[in-house]
């Protein structure tokens, strides 16, 4: 007889989780991509078969964080992510756990749409699928009509806007003011359009 872990619920009813389903949360604790989906997927499992009532899917997941060693809204999303990309779709393209769910913020309509891109773009990505920053920009700038910033761009312009601030500080020794100046050439050499915005 399989060994089960036992979670009441409000009304005095024990819920019974199966000590095998135990064991293989408590085996996602690596957070590898692999393990996010198994994760989501057995989680989904005991949900089908054990939550008949209102508060079970909260104290279900409520257990299986304290399993995993994890938050709670880590189950949610594991168990969400499951169930929107069944596991053919996870073999269609080679995406990460976090790039599929870049993907998905864009809606069940268009997802398919993200991720083709994403492996189409790998050229432009040393040979792998567009990052998540690339994938939620694209996103962005479809639902808004104009290109988001890509984060590593913002914060580019800003250590150039500080480099010019303290080359141009009468209080910064030469050799401080001579390095930052040549700094902000440099980066002028490689993104000479992106900083002029």
């Amino acid at each position: 007889m399989t060994k089960n872990t036992v979670l009441r619920n409000t009304n005095d009813e024990i819920m019974l989780i199966p000590e095998e389903a135990v064991n293989i949360i408590r085996a996602c604790f690596d957070r590898s991509d692999e393990s996010n989906w198994i994760m989501g997927d057995t989680v989904n499992v005991l949900r089908d078969e054990l939550c008949k009532r209102r508060g079970d899917w909260d104290r279900l997941t409520r257990r299986a964080a304290i399993e995993g060693r994890c938050d709670e809204s880590t189950v949610r999303d594991r168990a969400s992510m499951a169930s929107f990309f069944q596991p053919a779709d996870r073999t269609e393209f080679e995406l990460s756990y976090h790039q599929f769910r870049a993907c998905k913020s864009s809606g069940r309509d268009l997802w398919r749409t993200y991720a083709e891109r994403a492996v189409k773009s790998a050229d432009d990505y040393a040979g792998r699928a567009a990052p998540v920053s690339v994938i939620r920009a694209w996103i962005a700038q479809d639902k808004n009509g104009k290109p988001k910033e890509l984060p590593w761009l913002v914060q580019a312009r800003r250590i150039v806007r500080a480099c010019i601030s303290a080359a141009e500080n009468q209080e910064a020794s030469d050799e401080w003011a001579n390095a930052c100046r040549e700094f902000y050439r440099k980066a002028a050499e490689i993104l000479p359009e992106e900083l002029d915005k």
